[in-house]
């Protein structure tokens, strides 16, 4: 029998809990530790749509990248996802901060997943640098970007040809300095704000939040499942959450 605890051990030996952020909530959000698991899904958000799949197909535990519960709750309402989960009986577990910055979280798939080899840390644990195969022109990264992230992206082009490139999952903008630090020529995140592109001399692309960490979702999958196998996991892709209209 497998249950919550255990598998709680496998991700707190992968992502440690004592390396997220004081402000975040990690952990077991929503059921006891002591449940069986048979069936789990892993999402990067838990939405009425992931509560609906799990229910679905039966799972006991919903493994998500972003909290279902990050502020206080002042009530508890049908139709939203945390009294859903509650009234299904279905526990729900994250792995946030810390899953942005271990080795084969966050950063390390979203370099995996632009095709970056000798991919090493920076002095930001949110940043991970990596090289490409081939030289590219800014215009020719954010295509790549675009195409290997399969999303939109917002291209400032920098000075320089791009052959170094540092990653920064999710809200990760402010750490563009970071990333010319580490002598990369490009920095790619998934929000950047109006301020930190004015003046900025590198080739910054701005991806998306849920494009930057979504490829992280496959891979935790299968790492759970390596580690537990008598459980069924399914990856589950919520899809953007917006459309992008011109």
């Amino acid at each position: 029998m497998t249950t919550i605890a255990d598998i709680m051990q496998t991700l707190n030996e992968f992502a440690p809990p004592e390396t997220a952020q004081k402000w975040d909530n990690c952990g077991l959000l929503v059921g006891s530790p002591v449940t069986e698991v048979t069936k789990a899904l892993v999402t990067l958000d838990i939405t009425l749509t992931a509560v609906a799949e799990a229910r679905r197909i039966g799972a006991q535990l919903i493994v998500s990248h972003h909290p279902v519960i990050f502020r206080p709750l002042s009530v508890l309402k049908s139709g939203e996802p945390v009294y859903e989960l509650a009234a299904a009986g279905i526990a729900a577990v994250a792995a946030h901060t810390n899953l942005d910055i271990c080795d084969g979280g966050v950063g390390s798939c979203l370099a995996a997943a632009l095709g970056l080899t000798n991919v090493r840390d920076t002095a930001e644990p949110f940043v991970k640098v990596g090289d490409l195969p081939a030289a590219m022109t800014p215009e020719q990264f954010a295509k790549h970007t675009a195409a290997c992230l399969k999303t939109a992206v917002r291209l400032h082009s920098g000075n320089a040809p791009i052959q170094t490139v540092a990653v920064g999952g999710g809200s990760c903008g402010e750490f563009a300095r970071v990333a010319e630090a580490a002598g990369a020529e490009a920095f790619v995140s998934g929000e950047i704000r109006h301020h930190e592109y004015i003046n900025e001399p590198m080739t910054l692309i701005e991806a998306g939040h849920y494009a930057t960490e979504q490829p992280v979702i496959p891979s935790l999958c299968a790492r759970l499942a390596a580690q537990h196998p008598s459980i069924e996991w399914h990856a589950f892709d919520i899809g953007e959450p917006y459309t992008t209209v011109m």
